[in-house]
């Protein structure tokens, strides 16, 4: 029995460095997953904090949106009218040039009956 405790003191010392090991592996995994994680939690906050502030501005671009909107639908309605004022216009000229090439064309037969 005497020889046999400094055998099972080795096994037991050698059982409690591997539990030791273990432990320092699973520290070791711990710290890893806890840093995973804080990393996580700063970029959540960072978008938390960047959604926290587009709803603050929200309102405001809204705004800006809508007064963006009346100044193109302003600009819209007044290149309409000009639009078809132009229309008008063309419309005008083409009655004018019709009339004046058949008034063309009676006055050149009027001067081949002459010839």
């Amino acid at each position: 029995m005497i020889g046999d405790a400094p055998e099972s003191a080795l096994a037991e010392i050698d059982r409690l460095k591997n539990m030791m090991r273990e432990r320092d592996r699973s520290i070791f995994k711990l710290k890893q997953e806890i840093g995973v994680m804080k990393q996580i939690e700063r970029r959540q906050q960072r978008d938390l904090e960047q959604l926290q502030s587009l709803e603050e501005d929200a309102p405001k671009i809204i705004r800006l949106l809508k007064d963006e909107l009346q100044s193109f639908k302003a600009k819209l309605k007044q290149s309409n009218a000009i639009r078809t004022n132009e229309e008008r216009l063309v419309r005008q000229y083409s009655d004018r040039i019709r009339h004046l090439s058949e008034r063309n064309s009676k006055y050149k037969k009027l001067l081949k009956e002459r010839d």
